[in-house]
C-alpha cells in the first residue's frame, strides 16, 4: 500500500509539474502571437490567485504528516513561480517594446499602470512566498518536536503498563513486600518525573492548535486525547497498586503483631502452668 501511494504521489507530482509547464508555454505562445495584453493579463491574474494562500495569517502548523504535506505543495509552488519569472522577463522586455512605439498616452499610461501593478504583485508574492517557507520551517521544528517527545511518552508508559499489569500477585512474606513496595515507590518517582514531559507535550500541543492548519486540527487533538487518556490510566494503575501494596502489608504486620501477642501469652499461660504444675495439689 505504502508503495501504491509513494506511486501515486509521484504520478500526481508528475501531472501538475506538466500542467504549470503546460500554462507557461500557452501563456509564452499567447505573447509570440502578438497578443501581449492577454499574457500580461493572465500573469497578473495568477498573482492575484495565489497571493491569498501565501498571506501571513494562513494557518501552517500541525502534525509532522500535515506539515510536510504543505512544505511539499510549497515546494511546488516555488518551482511554479520560478518557471513564471521567465514569463515575467518576457512581459516586461514586450511592455518595454510596447511603450517604446505608443504614440498613444492613455494607452500607454494604462499599461504603465499594468505593469507597475504586475511588478508590485510580483515582488510581495515573492515576499510572501520566503515567508511561507521560513513559517514552515518553524512549524516543522514543532511538529517534529511534538511527534518524537508524544511518542517517546507513548512508548514509556506502554512498558510501564506492562510492568504493571504482569507483575503477578502479591507475596505472602512480610519482607518481600516491602522490598517490593520499596521498588514501586521508585516507579512512581520516575512517573512523576515523567510528568513534567507530560505537561511540555500538552503546552506544546496547544501551542500548535493556536496556530494549526484546518487539515490538522482532528490529529492533533486527537493524539493529546489518547497522551492523556494513557497516562490517566498508568497514574490510575499505579495508585491502585501502591494502595493493595500498602493494605497487603498493614494485614502481614496486624497479623504478626497478633500472633506475637498470642505468642507471649501462651508462654506466660505455660510457664503458670508449670508453677502449679510444681505445687502438691490440696
Amino acid at each position: 500500500i505504502q508503495d501504491m501511494m509513494n506511486q501515486l504521489k509521484n504520478k500526481w507530482n508528475t501531472v501538475c509539474g506538466k500542467s504549470v509547464e503546460r500554462q507557461r508555454e500557452l501563456e509564452e505562445a499567447l505573447l509570440f502571437s502578438g497578443q501581449f495584453k492577454d499574457a500580461l493579463q493572465a500573469l497578473l491574474d495568477w498573482l492575484y490567485k495565489v497571493e491569498p494562500s501565501l498571506a501571513e495569517d494562513q494557518p501552517v502548523h500541525g502534525d509532522l504528516d500535515t506539515v510536510n504535506s504543505l512544505t511539499e505543495e510549497h515546494r511546488a509552488f516555488e518551482q511554479e513561480l520560478n518557471k513564471r519569472h521567465h514569463n515575467l522577463q518576457t512581459v516586461r522586455r514586450a511592455a518595454k517594446d510596447v511603450l517604446e512605439r505608443s504614440e498613444d498616452e492613455d494607452g500607454g499610461g494604462h499599461l504603465q499602470s499594468q505593469l507597475i501593478d504586475l511588478n508590485t504583485k510580483w515582488d510581495k508574492v515573492c515576499k510572501l512566498s520566503q515567508g511561507k517557507e521560513e513559517r514552515l520551517e518553524r512549524a516543522r521544528v514543532e511538529a517534529e518536536k511534538f511527534h518524537k517527545e508524544t511518542h517517546m511518552l507513548l512508548d514509556w508508559l506502554a512498558d510501564a503498563e506492562r510492568s504493571l499489569r504482569y507483575q503477578g500477585s502479591l507475596p505472602d512474606d512480610e519482607a518481600e513486600l516491602e522490598a517490593n513496595l520499596e521498588q514501586h515507590k521508585l516507579f512512581l518517582k520516575e512517573l512523576k518525573d515523567q510528568e513534567g514531559k507530560l505537561h511540555e507535550c500538552m503546552h506544546l500541543g496547544q501551542e500548535i492548535l493556536k496556530f494549526c492548519h484546518p487539515d490538522a486540527v482532528t490529529t492533533v487533538k486527537h493524539w493529546l486525547t489518547i497522551l492523556n487518556a494513557r497516562w490517566e490510566e498508568v497514574t490510575s494503575w499505579a495508585s491502585s497498586r501502591e494502595g493493595k501494596m500498602v493494605d497487603n502489608l498493614d494485614t502481614l504486620r496486624n497479623q504478626a503483631n497478633l500472633l506475637e501477642q498470642l505468642m507471649a501469652w501462651l508462654t506466660g499461660a505455660e510457664a503458670s502452668l508449670l508453677a502449679q504444675d510444681s505445687q502438691e495439689i490440696p
